[in-house]
């Protein structure tokens, strides 16, 4: 060349347009290529490996009660009461036996989750159960004036129940209440009609008693006296 001439420039080398970039693969592909120019695998589809996949919540369904042998008297004893549902816990919990079930406390019902009115039930029919077997034994008197009184105004089945709890005289069932009644697990229909034949029987008494005092306090009819004949005198 002539002297003092400058040098050919050396051609620009052309920049990459933000096209041409999203064309050969775009940033993303780019930086997702590795070291060793390999692009990274794709991400997988299933769960990661090493975790168990969560299985749905089986929150809301009903709670299936664990099966009980229905042949067990502790079981049948509750199905009487009405208190089926509490049979698998009691069981589990050792109560597994009558004489076992008739020793449980308030205390230990209610760790079992049992209500208070379903505990005074199950308390109620443990007493009446202990009263049957206590006079299985015994068979009252027919010729008993308490039995034959009950008998008479068809309560006969009481009849034991009453005995057992000193009700073993007229004078003493004449004083029997509500509460009484109700304790000893007589019907509200039957303790109505036991105390008004109870009534009835005492104001039948008391007219009987006092049938006599009225007899001896009665005036007495005075009987009248025989005239006295006198002697005519006799003449000469």
């Amino acid at each position: 060349g002539a002297p003092g001439a400058l040098p050919p420039s050396a051609p620009a080398q052309a920049r990459p347009t933000v096209p041409s970039l999203y064309a050969s693969g775009g940033l993303a592909a780019q930086r997702a290529q590795r070291p060793g120019g390999c692009a990274a695998p794709p991400p997988p589809c299933g769960p990661p490996v090493g975790r168990r996949p969560v299985a749905p919540s089986s929150r809301g369904e009903p709670r299936k009660q664990p099966a009980v042998d229905e042949g067990n008297p502790v079981v049948q004893f509750l199905k009487e009461a009405g208190l089926q549902m509490y049979a698998a816990a009691l069981l589990q919990s050792g109560f597994d036996d009558l004489e076992t079930l008739a020793a449980i406390e308030d205390a230990d019902m209610k760790d079992l989750g049992i209500p208070s009115y379903h505990i005074v039930r199950l308390r109620r029919k443990i007493q009446e159960l202990q009263r049957r077997s206590a006079g299985d034994d015994d068979e009252p008197s027919p010729d008993h004036p308490v039995v034959a009184f009950l008998a008479e105004v068809g309560l006969s089945q009481y009849s034991r129940a009453l005995l057992k709890s000193g009700f073993d005289e007229m004078d003493t069932l004449l004083l029997i209440d509500d509460l009484d009644l109700k304790e000893l697990g007589v019907a509200r229909g039957h303790a109505l009609k036991l105390k008004k034949r109870l009534r009835e029987y005492e104001l039948e008494r008391d007219a009987q008693e006092a049938a006599p005092t009225l007899l001896a306090r009665a005036p007495q009819r005075r009987q009248p006296e025989k005239s006295q004949r006198v002697p005519a005198p006799r003449g000469p």
